[in-house]
């Protein structure tokens, strides 16, 4: 049987359009993402978001969006609760949350090195509503 082609890591913490890992179950990175956006307390990170745009590289003065999405349905950082809360419901109501000061892009560099694994796969316009799968051999 043949499986979709997708962003995986070995745990695959954060799964969308890519995949990653962190290096100690994510808790050094939801702390940084909470740091970024002076995260009110009370709400737990539940993702986040990149938007970055730069013509010829990371250079300074390019637009480089984070955007945290957390929730307060569970407290402050409590995964196994937020877990417990997801099996129960069918969705987790989130606010966006951005830092005051836009990132520059070699600030990415302080998220990647909370990162093990990172897998990104892209699906051209034309194909994005297709799953790839590997092709059978002939």
């Amino acid at each position: 049987m043949l499986f979709p082609i997708v962003a995986d890591t070995h745990y695959g913490d954060f799964k969308g359009t890519f995949s990653f890992s962190g290096q100690d179950y994510t808790s050094s990175l939801e702390i940084l993402l909470e740091q970024k956006v002076d995260l009110p307390a009370g709400y737990t990170v539940v993702g986040f978001g990149l938007d970055i745009s730069w013509e010829n590289g990371p250079t300074p003065g390019h637009r480089c969006n984070l955007t945290v999405y957390a929730t307060n349905v569970v407290g402050q950082r409590s995964p196994g609760k937020l877990r417990d809360y997801a099996r129960d419901h069918d969705v987790v109501p989130v606010r966006a949350f951005q830092p005051e000061v836009q990132l520059q892009p070699l600030d990415l560099m302080q998220l990647f090195e909370k990162i093990k694994e990172f897998q990104l796969v892209g699906v051209t316009r034309e194909a994005k509503d297709m799953k790839m799968v590997p092709a059978e051999d002939e």
